[in-house]
């Protein structure tokens, strides 16, 4: 093939001139490539494709759907040593993560009047939401999580967004 293409070249540039036989070359390359080439999308279903890395980096999905209870806590220690490198190469890669409150679990925290329920959660002894209107004190127990940035790979069109991992078969001559 490559003998062909350089007697194709040769005779194109010995008849047309250099120039001419370059530029048309080459738009002939990139119409063919962007034939060949799918387009690309963001994921319609971002949080099946958040699981497709996690399986695919750390195979989160296998370890859970696995029967533990056979396994000694040496063997699933080893296991999960494994999964925990995957899946935090995913967070790294992908995510940009900071804690809601930037304080050690344990410590004492004020929580403002009219915070956000959706970055803070009273647990405990609450007496009818008054927290909510007066703020409240407290121990954090969790420091929660927010993303402050995420950067989920784009898929080719018309892929299979509810696939999380193929089924893989081994081929054998």
């Amino acid at each position: 093939m490559r003998l062909v293409s350089a007697f194709s070249y040769f005779f194109k540039i010995l008849f047309q001139g250099e120039e001419k036989a370059l530029a048309a070359t080459a738009v002939s390359d990139t119409s063919a490539a962007s034939e060949a080439r799918p387009e690309f999308t963001h994921s319609q279903l971002p949080a099946v494709q958040v699981l497709n890395l996690f399986q695919s980096h750390g195979r989160l999905i296998d370890f859970l759907q696995e029967d533990i209870q056979q396994y000694g806590d040496a063997d699933i220690g080893a296991a999960v040593r494994d999964i925990h490198a995957g899946c935090r190469q995913v967070l790294d890669k992908h995510f940009a993560l900071k804690p809601v409150l930037d304080k050690n679990e344990g410590d004492i925290v004020k929580v403002e009047a009219h915070f956000d329920p959706s970055r803070i959660e009273l647990v405990g002894h609450l007496v009818n939401n008054q927290a909510t209107e007066s703020g409240a004190s407290g121990q954090l127990i969790h420091r929660g999580w927010v993303a402050t940035k995420t950067d989920l790979p784009t898929i080719a069109d018309g892929q299979d967004q509810t696939i999380i991992a193929p089924a893989q078969v081994e081929v054998k001559s």
